[in-house]
C-alpha cells in the first residue's frame, strides 16, 4: 500500500518526511529551544542548506539524518513550503566555531583512521540537537580502549620499543611529577 503524504509533509525517497509546520531542523515545537523564525529571508534558506550539507559531509552529529531527510530540498522548496526553524537550532547549525570543530574532528579521523566522539560525561548544551538513535551501518565504530593493542609493561611506555635500555618504573601516586622528571632527564 502506498502512503499519501499529508498536507505540510514531504516524503523523500527514503520515506522520511518533513513536517514544514515544525522546525525543519529538530522537527519539534519545543518552546525551550527558543522562538521560531516564521518568515526567514530567502538567503537564510540557502545558507542553512549549505551548512547542513557541509556538516553532514563531515558526519557531524544529527546533520547526516537532517541532510538525508532534506535530500532533494532547495531554497525554492523551502520558500514554497514556508519552512521555519527555532532560532537556537539555526544558530547551532550555522555556528562557525562548531563547524570548524567538526572539520578538525573529521581531519583527525581521516588522518588517524579513528573517530573520537563527545567525551564521556560531557554535557550537551541546550541548543544542540538530539543525537540519532541507533548507529547506521555506514557510520564508523566508536574508538574504545578495548579496540586498541594493550601496552606491554616490559617496554617503553611512550614508544613501546625494547632496545635494551633501563626502564623507569612509575606508580599512579605522583605519576605526573615522576613522569615529568623522567622526561626532563638528559638522554
Amino acid at each position: 500500500m502506498s502512503e499519501v503524504p499529508q498536507l505540510g509533509h514531504r516524503v523523500t525517497g527514503t520515506q522520511e518526511s518533513t513536517n514544514w509546520k515544525l522546525c525543519m531542523l529538530c522537527q519539534s515545537e519545543d518552546v525551550r529551544r527558543g522562538p521560531m523564525v516564521l518568515q526567514p529571508k530567502a538567503d537564510s534558506y540557502k545558507h542553512l542548506l549549505e551548512q547542513i550539507q557541509e556538516r553532514a559531509s563531515l558526519h557531524d552529529g544529527n546533520f547526516v539524518h537532517i541532510q538525508r531527510r532534506l535530500k532533494d530540498s532547495t531554497k525554492e522548496t523551502l520558500c514554497t513550503e514556508r519552512a521555519v526553524w527555532h532560532r537556537a537550532c539555526y544558530c547551532n547549525a550555522t555556528n562557525k566555531v562548531q563547524i570548524q570543530r567538526a572539520r578538525d574532528r573529521n581531519d583527525h579521523a581521516l588522518s588517524t583512521g579513528s573517530y573520537t566522539g563527545r567525551k564521556h560525561g560531557q554535557k550537551r548544551d541546550n541548543t544542540e540537537m538530539d543525537e540519532p538513535g541507533p548507529s547506521t551501518s555506514g557510520s564508523p565504530a566508536p574508538f574504545t580502549r578495548s579496540s586498541t593493542v594493550p601496552l606491554d609493561k616490559d617496554r617503553c611506555f611512550f614508544c613501546q620499543n625494547d632496545d635494551g635500555q633501563h626502564l623507569f618504573q612509575v606508580r599512579t601516586e605522583d605519576a605526573g611529577k615522576k613522569l615529568r622528571t623522567c622526561l626532563e632527564m638528559p638522554h
